[in-house]
């Protein structure tokens, strides 16, 4: 009787271990249906979100902007009920879009990469629309056979940078067909030259228009070399480190900055306060300003629109690669 009993006991306790928790089931079942959608994405979702960052980047060349959207690869695309939800990257910067679930509208987008506006991403018309509204204006400057073009900037200034970035194809195609001269942006404060960004850009505005003096022909590799590698915290070495990159004597450069530097600054100083270029970047061509894009190909035909005949060179497309911008120091 007693071992019948054990053995009653022993098939209670086994059928209990036999029943399965159903909230674990479902818990289960729910995790495992979350993964594949996550590493599962329907084709579907995976073109909308191709589609999407390949329109975006239309939209920014027609903009005249850098079409370097992409896809953030770790999540590309997320149902969030009404919408999806396309993760791209912009300049570093992750920035999502809310797409309609056909596709086919952007409802929602990040003002830092484009306007807040619902955008039919199938009317070509649309495009072809803001291509003409962002085109260079019409520019008319008085012509000469050899156009005098005049940048004035400050050596740290983030949209003077850009613009120089912008000329060096520009004077790379054209040389000396045109008389190019920089001149670096100076305030006198209470007796003293200073540069807006402080003494080290005060020193190396000096020390490039000691460059530009000297060595001409490779003053604009040099400042492309500043522009792509040097920062304001690191310029008091990493100057040198550009004259050598670009096979500019040091010596020259010291000497010219130990000896000359107060009349490359009051000269500097005089030309740009006489004529009022006090915000880094102006552009003047044969004494009108430019107002327009600011990108090697805009710049190139500012330029070759002063030309009583321009050479062959003004032919050539130049890309438009790069940023370009409005603002000023």
């Amino acid at each position: 009787m007693f071992v019948l009993k054990v053995i009653k006991l022993a098939k209670k306790k086994t059928a209990k271990k036999r029943q399965l928790d159903p909230w674990k089931i479902i818990s289960a079942v729910l995790l495992i249906a979350l993964i594949a959608a996550v590493l599962f994405r329907s084709p579907n979702q995976q073109a909308i979100a191709q589609n999407t960052v390949d329109y975006i980047n239309k939209y920014l060349e027609a903009l005249n902007r850098p079409a370097i959207a992409q896809l953030d690869q770790n999540n590309p695309i997320e149902d969030i009920g009404a919408f999806y939800k396309v993760n791209t990257i912009y300049n570093t910067s992750k920035i999502p879009v809310l797409v309609t679930k056909d596709g086919r509208y952007w409802v929602q987008i990040q003002e830092q990469m484009l306007p807040g506006l619902v955008i039919d991403m199938q009317d070509e018309n649309y495009l072809n629309r803001l291509r003409q509204s962002t085109q260079t204006p019409q520019f008319s400057p008085p012509k000469t056979d050899k156009p005098r073009v005049e940048l004035s900037v400050m050596s740290f200034c983030p949209y003077g940078n850009i613009a120089e970035k912008a000329m060096k194809p520009v004077y790379d195609l054209l040389g000396d067909k045109i008389n190019l001269t920089v001149y670096y942006i100076l305030y006198n404060q209470n007796g003293t030259l200073v540069s807006m960004h402080g003494q080290k850009e005060y020193d190396q505005d000096i020390r490039e228009a000691c460059i530009q003096k000297y060595f001409p022909d490779k003053y604009w590799d040099y400042i492309y070399y500043v522009d792509t590698h040097c920062s304001l915290g690191d310029i008091d070495t990493c100057w040198s480190e550009a004259a050598d990159a670009v096979g500019i004597d040091k010596t020259k450069v010291n000497s010219c900055f130990a000896n000359e530097k107060e009349s490359i600054a009051n000269q500097n100083y005089e030309i740009t306060s006489t004529n009022g270029w006090q915000a880094s970047p102006i552009l003047v061509i044969n004494g009108m300003t430019y107002k327009g894009n600011r990108t090697p190909e805009a710049y190139k035909q500012a330029i070759c629109a002063a030309f009583i005949n321009p050479p062959a060179e003004c032919s050539q497309n130049l890309t438009n690669g790069g940023q370009t911008s409005s603002g000023q120091c």
